[in-house]
């Protein structure tokens, strides 16, 4: 085969000059002619390797002399195809399998990014929602009380990260509804919302296993009977609070959560009380991401 493409190349001097034409099928070029010694293997060059230029009459000149340059250039044009392929149907093939591979990167790369995303989500902290409780300890004399006592509830709490800040931190949104009874036995509900500055104090990949934040927000009262003299997990009426807390990675699915709410109102003494120490409030428990 080699030695076809050489004989061609001798005998098609001319097909690498300047302002030559490429040719798709020998009968392009006139002074070709079936007769010719060289026919088949000029037609070969073509049809197979595409490494066969014309003059722009349509001849091919093929019993003039090749320069040295000339034949270099053919030979070189022809080896190169024949390198990768011996056939057409082989050029063919491989442009097929090259495409199917193109594909398939772009689909691994696909399943890749998802993995990722999916790592991220279940090795990480991410968004949730939760159930905990709540503590305070504040003073309650007064309404029948004579001493202080510990309020303890329950507490309904969310994180939603909105904003990254830099690379380990994060601004959230946690919205939270608390529940507390008192000594007189009564329920009392408030709800609020902190936006909070987040930062990772652990990490696993793109996202945080672990979270320290601090932020500022608002709570209102829903039931807040002042005979039952609830405390500052309830308060007696729409107040700033400030929040310190710590989230953490449990599980795939479950973050465990606990902060310090500090309300700007002293609850046990707008409700009777006299003297009544002022009291943080304790939120500890378990979120379920989503």
């Amino acid at each position: 085969m080699i030695k076809s493409f050489i004989a061609a190349g001798v005998a098609a001097s001319t097909l690498v000059a300047p302002a030559m034409a490429q040719v798709t099928s020998v009968s392009q070029l006139s002074d070709v002619q079936p007769t010719e010694w060289s026919y088949q293997a000029i037609s070969n060059l073509i049809s197979r390797y595409g490494c066969v230029a014309g003059f722009p009459n349509g001849t091919f000149q093929p019993g003039q002399p090749a320069t040295r340059a000339q034949l270099a250039a053919l030979v070189n044009a022809c080896l190169d195809s024949v390198t990768d392929y011996q056939s057409a149907q082989d050029a063919q093939l491989a442009a097929a399998l090259k495409a199917q591979a193109a594909k398939w990167d772009v689909t691994q790369a696909q399943v890749s990014e998802l993995i990722a995303e999916r790592d991220a989500r279940n090795n990480n902290v991410g968004n949730y929602v939760g159930l905990g409780v709540i503590l305070n300890r504040q003073g309650i004399r007064g309404n029948g009380e004579d001493g202080d006592n510990t309020i303890s509830g329950g507490v309904l709490q969310a994180r939603y990260s909105f904003a990254k800040a830099g690379k380990k931190g994060a601004f959230s949104l946690r919205p939270y509804l608390n529940a507390a009874g008192t000594p007189a036995d009564d329920i009392g509900t408030a709800g609020g919302a902190l936006v909070t500055y987040d930062y990772s104090i652990g990490q696993r990949g793109p996202g945080s296993t672990a979270n320290i934040y601090a932020g500022v927000g608002y709570q209102v009262p829903f039931v807040n009977n002042s005979q039952a003299n609830y405390q500052s997990a309830i308060g007696y009426k729409g107040q700033a609070v400030f929040a310190v807390g710590l989230e953490s990675r449990l599980t795939d699915s479950l973050v465990g959560f606990a902060d310090v709410k500090f309300p700007t109102t002293n609850a046990g003494n707008a409700y009777g009380g006299e003297g009544a120490p002022y009291s943080p409030v304790l939120s500890a428990g378990v979120g379920l991401k989503f």
